[in-house]
């Protein structure tokens, strides 16, 4: 089963350890993300849409990702989904 972050919030915030490889990001507004950094502007941190899941690979397990809303207050859900496969080994 997997495992989800939920969070509402109007600041930046930042998920707990992850055991994975790969989360979904869902939030019902835009939010700019960082891995492993705090997301405390919008310079140079990506952005995921609001209301369209969004796959991103967590660069090995145990790392955390920092969200900061665009605008407003977001609520915000972060997913587990799985180990990414590179060359053939899974990390």
């Amino acid at each position: 089963m997997a495992y989800t972050q939920t969070f509402v919030t109007a600041t930046a915030v930042t998920t707990g350890n992850i055991n994975s490889t790969k989360v979904t990001v869902v939030s019902n507004v835009a939010c700019f993300v960082g891995i492993n950094a705090t997301a405390t502007s919008a310079t140079n941190f990506p952005m995921v849409p609001a209301n369209r899941p969004t796959s991103i690979n967590m660069l090995g397990r145990g790392n955390v990702l920092s969200l900061l809303p665009s605008a407003g207050t977001a609520a915000i859900s972060v997913t587990q989904v799985g180990n990414v496969a590179v060359s053939g080994t899974v990390v």
